[in-house]
């Protein structure tokens, strides 16, 4: 009985520990490669955010909605470093803010105010704070 409970909880041990240390296996691996240490894992436009949830995700806005937000999760980190959201209206740079990132999974968002003289095609670029680009998402404001 008690050979039976040990292995048991040594599997139960063994299985909770397994998947960060692969996942941070997996970041390592990518950055030893060359490749980036941060990546997006989930890049979302929406018309806000609750409870650290993404809230009516789209890519197309009707021009009266007051902000759009970009919702990126990301992943990868090692310590306090931070990530630039780069909006862009029709190929111009129309703001860059600056975002903490404070731990390996992390979610974070911003958001630009918008109005009807503002229609078309928006681009935001996730970068890194030397400008390497680890993401793109684009949306469409009617």
């Amino acid at each position: 009985m008690f050979t039976s409970r040990l292995v048991i909880g040594v599997t139960l041990l063994w299985l909770a520990a397994t998947p960060p240390a692969l996942a941070q296996t997996a970041v390592e691996d990518s950055a030893e490669a060359g490749g980036p240490a941060l990546r997006v894992s989930e890049m979302v436009f929406c018309a806000g955010v609750s409870s650290m949830t993404p809230v009516a995700a789209a890519d197309t806005f009707p021009s009266d909605i007051f902000s759009v937000y970009c919702f990126t999760r990301i992943v990868g980190a090692s310590g306090t470093t931070a990530v630039l959201h780069r909006w862009y209206y029709e190929d111009r740079n129309l703001a860059s803010i600056e975002l903490p990132v404070k731990s390996p999974l992390w979610r974070t968002w911003s958001s630009k105010k918008m109005t009807s003289g503002l229609r078309g095609k928006w681009k935001v670029d996730v970068t890194e704070l030397d400008g390497t680009v680890i993401d793109s998402g684009t949306f469409c404001l009617e």
